[in-house]
């Protein structure tokens, strides 16, 4: 059984509501404070569409969120900039809340140690944050994604009570599905999630996937007949969204072709960032907690809808690795970010898995526990990098606003410190 620390929320639904709006409100505060309205690039592009809307460049086929951030530019009484700013603070909270929604839907209960570290994964990513208030099209797709996620999430944990029917989460997932793909082309992961609509209860139905299917295309349907009604209005085009430019497409995704194994490579060194200091290798921690997620889900005998969305941000960045071999785009961690907040979810469910909620904390003050802790954590920081001595300067460390090395010791801790009297949860 779980600790105090898990709160049961199907007893108090009211409490997780408020903990869940407490996230929200308290993230776009606090990224208010740092987030800037300008970046240069894509963004200002984006930002000169929401001011003149016309087609063109730039609008043939990313430009829901350049519609929602002439919502925030006339709700901040035209400051193009500050609207940016707000927009970004806006789709940062919902994500935050989004992935504290999808944390909840891991067990029974509230784990609120898990979703403390998750949230803190989320924040850690120093690329991420590097960039908070840039009105990039990668940041409304990570908060469509992450809502879809969470969404489904809940499908799973209310489908024995609904018996498999279909409903409002495919409904609402059809909708976002077409949210995220007239953002950006990476909204495509989205199609992870139709296929699984195969497995229903743990197995596959062919009957339910189609009601299932259908529903999503009604969301779907319903999603981009709304914004054809948009594009009437404010392009004087209603069809403008059904005539992709494939010219302009082209000149994106069908240039410069890089071998395979090329893509492969650059990707990976990405995601390991060997040549960063050690305070920016957050992302490589969460990588390893990525890959760890399915195999504790085997021995968890987690649900195979589960074991297969914890597969996503590797479908992700497989998307993106066969995506590269035609396109003369930049390898930038920018392009991880609309699955980032999922990546957390997915790190999450492996501390979960491993027994985050379980762990007696008074373990951590024994001597028996300490010594043999920070040794091990010394250890292993050292063989995953190397130039660690080389890179130490205890002033960056502390000034470091990602607080990497941090995470990564509280991580290793708890590694090593999940273990009960009796067998681990996961071995049981």
């Amino acid at each position: 059984t779980r600790t105090s620390s898990s709160l049961t929320a199907d007893s108090r639904p009211g409490l997780f509501i408020g903990l869940v709006a407490a996230i929200f409100v308290a993230f776009w505060v606090w990224s208010t404070r740092f987030a800037t309205p300008l970046m240069g690039g894509d963004d200002v592009a984006y930002l000169h569409k929401a001011v003149f809307p016309a087609k063109g460049q730039w609008f043939y086929n990313r430009y829901v969120h350049v519609y929602l951030l002439k919502v925030f530019d006339a709700l901040r009484g035209g400051d193009v900039f500050q609207s940016a700013r707000t927009w970004w603070s806006f789709t940062f909270a919902t994500t935050a809340a989004g992935l504290a929604i999808g944390v909840r839907f891991l067990g029974p209960r509230i784990p609120i140690r898990t979703l403390a570290l998750t949230l803190f994964l989320l924040i850690s990513q120093t690329s991420f944050m590097g960039r908070a208030g840039g009105a990039f099209a990668d940041y409304t797709n990570m908060m469509f994604i992450m809502a879809a996620v969470a969404i489904y999430l809940h499908s799973l944990a209310t489908e024995d009570r609904r018996q498999g029917r279909p409903g409002w989460h495919e409904l609402a997932i059809g909708a976002l599905t077409l949210a995220a793909l007239k953002s950006k082309e990476t909204g495509i992961i989205l199609a992870w999630l139709v296929l699984l609509f195969l497995w229903s209860q743990g197995r596959i139905d062919l009957r339910r996937f189609v009601r299932k299917l259908a529903w999503w295309a009604g969301g779907f349907g319903l999603a981009w007949l709304a914004l054809m009604t948009i594009d009437g209005w404010v392009l004087g085009d209603f069809f403008y969204s059904a005539k992709p430019n494939f010219a302009a497409m082209g000149e994106i995704h069908a240039n410069k072709p890089v071998r395979f194994g090329r893509s492969v490579t650059n990707w990976l060194e990405v995601v390991w960032s060997p040549d960063r200091p050690v305070t920016r290798h957050a992302l490589r921690y969460l990588g390893l907690l990525v890959l760890a997620a399915p195999v504790l889900a085997v021995f968890r005998r987690r649900r195979i809808e589960q074991l297969l969305l914890w597969l996503m941000p590797l479908a992700y960045l497989m998307l993106l690795i066969v995506v590269h071999t035609r396109a003369p785009h930049i390898f930038s961690t920018r392009y991880l970010f609309p699955i980032l907040p999922v990546a957390c979810l997915v790190a999450g469910a492996a501390l979960y898995d491993l027994g985050l909620d379980e762990v007696a904390w008074g373990e951590l003050l024994r001597p028996r526990t300490l010594v043999p802790l920070l040794l091990g954590a010394a250890i292993v920081l050292v063989v995953i990098n190397p130039t660690l001595v080389a890179d130490l300067d205890p002033g960056a460390l502390l000034a470091a606003s990602d607080l990497t090395l941090a995470w990564v010791l509280l991580a290793i801790a708890l590694v090593i410190l999940l273990r009960r009297r009796a067998r681990p949860a996961w071995l049981a």
